[in-house]
């Protein structure tokens, strides 16, 4: 063993020693290029088995979106559907009311006509109030920004208020003119029938005669029973059964 190791020391030690020691480098190099070269393709590989991962990630997220996206326009393009469905039954909606328009406007101008002839014919209750709302009506008709609905409405309101005078009974205090002469009265008004009179101090009563359009004494005879039927309508005496006479009547 030890001359094996004298040798190997002298063959260090001669004059061929300098390409001895040349020999392992120019041996190594191709081994550390080889090595190298082996690193940089572990890292390139690992950099590749990353990127890759990063795009199955996102190559599942965008499919994941393709799928909502899919959904979602499949959802939008159903509501798109029911609404044209929709639009097109409004677009028919909307030419049968315009039809049921044109031929309804004769109709609210008759009705008006007739209310307003019925008004003019009434007897004289109210009158401020009622002129008021008639003429708020013929504005409301004539004018092209309302709606047919809505001018059916106020038509059909008018006639309800009308309608619902017929069933009142009440007394206002009230100046008349009885035969040239302005007196204060309470006057009794029973729906649309009848209006009577009473002035205050209870010693002259009278009717409204539609035919003349004028207030009419009474003899004194009816006097009481005019005086029981305003208490009784201003709930001064409990309800009774009162015979006064209507004395002439318009048709209406």
């Amino acid at each position: 063993m030890k001359k094996i190791l004298f040798i190997i020391i002298c063959l260090l030690a001669s004059p061929g020693a300098g390409t001895a020691e040349k020999f392992p480098d120019s041996a190594l190099q191709p081994v550390e290029e080889s090595v190298s070269i082996r690193r940089e393709t572990q890292i390139r590989q690992e950099e590749w088995d990353a990127e890759q991962r990063l795009l199955a990630d996102d190559l599942l997220r965008l499919k994941e979106q393709a799928q909502f996206l899919d959904a979602r326009q499949k959802g939008l393009q159903d509501r798109l559907n029911s609404l044209t469905q929709e639009v097109a039954e409004l677009e028919i909606e909307k030419q049968e009311i315009a039809q049921m328009a044109s031929r309804l406007e004769p109709s609210l101008e008759n009705a008006f006509s007739e209310l307003k002839k019925l008004q003019e014919q009434s007897l004289p209750f109210d009158k401020e109030n009622r002129e008021t709302r008639m003429a708020a009506l013929e504005e409301a008709l004539s004018d092209p920004e309302i709606g047919v609905e809505e001018k059916f409405r106020r038509v059909f309101h008018m006639l309800l208020t009308e309608a619902q005078y017929g069933g009142a009974v009440e007394v206002e205090r009230r100046l008349i003119n009885v035969k040239g002469k302005e007196i204060m009265a309470d006057v009794l008004r029973l729906g649309r029938l009848s209006l009577f009179y009473q002035t205050l101090d209870q010693t002259s009563s009278g009717y409204f005669d539609p035919v003349d359009m004028a207030w009419t004494a009474y003899p004194q005879t009816f006097d009481s029973g005019v005086a029981h039927a305003v208490d009784i309508a201003s709930k001064r005496r409990p309800a009774d059964i009162v015979m006064l006479p209507l004395g002439k009547v318009a048709a209406q």
